[in-house]
């Protein structure tokens, strides 16, 4: 063997331990298995078995690597002032209610906005609220159209034609397809003529 793990065979220096043991049994050989070398005991072993034995002790010698716990930090410890050695004259702050306490709850609904109920009245509605006193009538081409109630929202005409809705029966008196019945029929409240939509509105005013 010469200096940097080459194999000398004869006159012939060979760079690996197999190209060596080519050389020598004129066949392809595993030049670790096929070569050898004495052991401390006088045995002759494979350069691989010396090689798995120098492994073996590289790896049960070296030290084991020691895992460096990390150091808690130590929290600086606060310094309360008691209130008998508070300041003159320095009133001392009342504790902060915690989150989610009755307090805050009662804060966050003062400050959150209310959005407004929608009123959807009906001639029942109405009726209840003792609103629908006057007769039920419209104007069209000067001629008066009275009407009665018939059902939750509907009309009876005068000459015994019911609708469900207040602009099924507008639209059957003006001759259209269509009709705003709220804004078409009008009735009289506290003295007034007002449309059945303005009647309404002002029931939800008084609902809110």
């Amino acid at each position: 063997m010469v200096g940097g793990g080459r194999l000398e065979v004869g006159d012939t220096v060979f760079e690996t331990p197999s190209a060596a043991g080519v050389h020598a049994a004129k066949r392809s050989v595993n030049g670790w298995d096929f070569w050898g070398a004495a052991s401390g005991d006088g045995t002759l072993v494979s350069l691989s078995e010396l090689r798995r034995r120098l492994q073996t002790s590289e790896s049960t010698t070296a030290p084991a690597a020691r895992a460096v716990e990390p150091t808690p930090a130590t929290a600086a410890p606060t310094q309360l002032t008691p209130p008998e050695h508070a300041p003159l004259g320095v009133p001392s702050e009342p504790p902060k209610p915690e989150a989610g306490s009755d307090s805050d709850r009662a804060a966050e609904g003062s400050a959150r906005p209310r959005t407004p109920r929608r009123i959807e009245g009906t001639l029942d509605d109405l009726a209840r609220a003792g609103m629908l006193e006057g007769d039920i009538f419209a104007t069209y081409k000067g001629e008066r159209h009275e009407a009665t109630r018939a059902g939750s929202n509907g009309l009876r005409l005068s000459d015994g034609t019911e609708f469900r809705s207040l602009s099924l029966a507008g639209a059957h008196v003006c001759g259209r397809i269509s009709c705003n019945g709220w804004t078409f029929w009008k009735t009289e409240h506290e003295g007034k003529v007002v449309t059945l939509a303005q009647l309404r509105a002002l029931l939800g005013e008084q609902s809110g």
